[in-house]
């Protein structure tokens, strides 16, 4: 079983770019497919900039977690998230 954790990321480019590689991998360590990978990559890469928006400032905190067999992550940033799964 892969466990949870919790990523702070920084909302300015290149670090933000941490972000759907850090998801993609998670996935496939926990059994998923390459097409999951790719899904929740770029599910991440949508939800920050949606959260981020426009503020570079910030730090993104993404919460990983296995869910009945598929990946769920929650996103938080400038007081407010999101929650995206693979």
């Amino acid at each position: 079983m892969t466990p949870a954790f919790t990523l702070h990321v920084p909302a300015a480019q290149p670090y933000r770019a941490l972000a759907p590689e850090v998801a993609a991998k998670y996935v496939e360590l926990a059994g998923g497919s390459a097409a999951d990978a790719a899904s929740i990559a770029a599910q991440i890469v949508a939800a920050i900039g949606t959260l981020v928006d426009g503020d570079h400032q910030s730090d993104v905190e993404l919460a990983f977690a296995p869910a009945d067999g598929r990946v769920e992550v929650t996103l938080r940033c400038n007081g407010r998230s999101t929650v995206v799964r693979s």
